[in-house]
């Protein structure tokens, strides 16, 4: 199995295999299934499976929220509060973790339930996360703790990746997609390059947002500068009533106040134009974006790239590691960038990935890469 099925296609047939080979419901088989929670990453976040997990009486998902942009707290809607002690490397070293919850329907998919949490750390630096389930009955503190917890998973997960080759490579033999076309089911999956082009834009809205902050903190300013100018060079209200003689104008002042207003002046041209010019790069950017299609053919778009699907020795952890070659008896590395053309499986390798590769395999590395995980 290669990432062509990201985990949001291959989540329900791994669990329904878990199901069956570690035995869960072999007890009773006229009883239901047994109820599973599982506890996962943003890497499964998707409205369509939380519909589908939401209407399966025997499975519970939790996860982080994507996107969740952090708003200003308000303590009063927390409904759970709690703390955990946790021990570090012995059990003297102690650490308190506080957490403050707010419990309400997620407004995306009201099956689902969102949990904002306020967590502080030992040291006192506060985030706040979003937590998505579709389990109505477990307590909020139960569940939060749940996914906090699994970074417990994550440092097993590096052990066994640095200790037992979890993610080596194993070959550098592979298969072009073009043999597999006939063999896949196709699905639609983002159009890269509108991707791509979209991020562009966000980039000149952003620096543009920045532009008209400024513009309007300019403004603001030469405002109060201007009425300060003509309170100076009117002087006092000679209609008014019997006042003591006012001392002359501050020619100092003044003349400070002019040339600042006359550096506001060039400063606003300039940002006018620099302005203009990022109007146009994003009228540019939404004329090309018009002209591709938002979601494309999978397997088309893998061919297209040149991709191609590794394919792993068999038993790779029976085997033991590959023999040491190149000069004076050290292993030759291979380092690959994230992203790369030819960045291998991520199954089979992390991202910046060190392996052990013979001399002969670099002469015949495939054409284009491995597909990416989508």
């Amino acid at each position: 199995m290669d990432n062509y099925d990201d985990l949001r296609v291959r989540l329900r047939p791994l669990i329904e295999r878990m199901r069956t080979t570690l035995g869960l419901d072999e007890n009773d088989p006229q009883a239901p299934p047994r109820t599973l929670t599982i506890v996962v990453d943003r890497g499964i976040y998707s409205n369509e499976l939380f519909s589908l997990v939401a209407a399966d009486p025997g499975l519970h998902l939790i996860t982080w929220e994507k996107g969740h942009t952090p708003g200003p707290w308000d303590e009063t809607r927390a409904t759970t509060r709690f703390g955990v002690e946790r021990p570090r490397n012995n059990s003297r070293d102690v650490r308190l973790y506080q957490f403050s919850v707010i419990d309400q329907p997620w407004a995306h998919n009201p099956a689902m339930r969102q949990l904002i949490v306020r967590a502080t750390n030992a040291e006192g630096k506060v985030a706040q996360i979003a937590v998505l389930t579709d389990d109505l009955e477990r307590s909020a503190k139960e569940m939060v703790w749940l996914i906090f917890n699994r970074w417990i998973r994550e440092n097993d997960f590096k052990y066994v990746d640095k200790h037992m080759g979890m993610k080596q490579i194993t070959s550098y033999k592979s298969i072009d997609y073009r043999e597999l076309r006939d063999h896949l089911v196709d699905r639609q999956v983002p159009n890269e390059l509108y991707v791509q082009k979209t991020k562009e834009g966000r980039q000149f809205i952003r620096r543009k947002s920045r532009l008209l902050l400024a513009e309007d903190t300019a403004q603001r300013q030469e405002t109060a500068r201007r009425q300060e100018i003509a309170q100076l060079e009117a002087g006092p209200d000679p209609t008014g009533p019997t006042t003591p003689p006012q001392p002359a104008p501050d020619s100092k002042r003044l003349k400070a106040l002019r040339q600042a207003s006359r550096r506001s002046q060039r400063y606003t041209r300039a940002r006018r134009e620099q302005l203009d010019k990022f109007q146009l790069e994003l009228d540019r950017i939404e004329t090309e974006k018009a002209a591709l299609d938002q979601e494309v053919s999978r397997k088309e778009q893998l061919i297209d790239q040149q991709m191609v699907r590794a394919l792993p020795r068999a038993d790779p952890l029976q085997r033991g590691p590959a023999p040491r070659r190149g000069g004076h008896g050290s292993p030759s590395r291979v380092t690959h960038a994230p992203g790369a053309k030819n960045a291998p499986h991520r199954h089979l390798s992390a991202r910046h990935h060190q392996c052990q590769r013979p001399p002969a395999a670099r002469r015949q590395r495939p054409q284009g890469g491995v597909a990416p995980d989508r």
